[in-house]
């Protein structure tokens, strides 16, 4: 069995440097005296790899949240993984593209890999490639629970993705990374957030496990 994380650090995003300010705490344990270090943080749902509930467009809330999504609806879901052999200077991702790998989508999750052994992170939004409406069209059909890629919206003028994943009830992962490790079509996917009441976007553990019994 292997395990692939595809989590990135909690790190500057264009909304802003999270804060994290260590402070020391007295102790005094058995008449010995010591120094407990512990943290204040202040940070954006946007940092590292993070995941979006419906709810992130308020239109689309289901009522599912950080709070209440039950462990089980995260934990070894099926998943399919595509992978597009492509220039990355070729923008848009087309329904025609992801059908031509031939995969069949099957399980809960789907994760579509875009561009090769690179980061989203190197790339100016201002070119870095996006799903177009015919593959949006394609992706919000598939059934899914967890859609996750290392592309999503051409910028500035949006194309879509996200209204079309919320109004299908389709989560979404972004700021994934390592997708070019992922050797397997149909490995099992593990969400991790933290339990927070209300909170429809906020940063995750996500990791593949390949090599698992079917």
């Amino acid at each position: 069995m292997r395990i692939i994380d595809l989590t990135a650090p909690i790190q500057e995003t264009f909304e802003g440097k999270p804060e994290i300010e260590p402070y020391r705490v007295p102790l005094e344990v058995q008449g010995e005296r010591y120094e407990g270090v512990c943290y204040r943080f202040v940070m954006h749902g946007t940092v590292g790899t993070y995941i979006d509930f419906p709810g992130h467009i308020a239109c689309f809330d289901d009522g599912q949240h950080a709070g209440n999504v039950p462990i089980q609806d995260l934990l070894m879901l099926d998943t399919t993984v595509i992978h597009l052999n492509r220039d990355p200077a070729q923008r848009e991702v087309t329904a025609e593209e992801l059908e031509a790998t031939g995969i069949k989508v099957r399980g809960d999750v789907l994760i579509v890999h875009a561009l090769g052994g690179e980061s989203f992170a190197d790339f100016d939004v201002a070119i870095i490639p996006y799903f177009g409406p015919s593959a949006i069209e394609w992706i919000a059909s598939k059934r899914l629970r967890i859609f996750a890629s290392d592309i999503y919206e051409k910028r500035p003028d949006q194309q879509g993705i996200f209204v079309e994943l919320f109004r299908n009830r389709i989560s979404a992962i972004c700021c994934p990374v390592n997708l070019h490790a992922l050797t397997e079509i149909y490995p099992k996917s593990c969400i991790i957030p933290l339990i927070m009441n209300g909170v429809t976007q906020l940063p995750c553990r996500f990791f593949v496990v390949e090599g698992h019994p079917a």
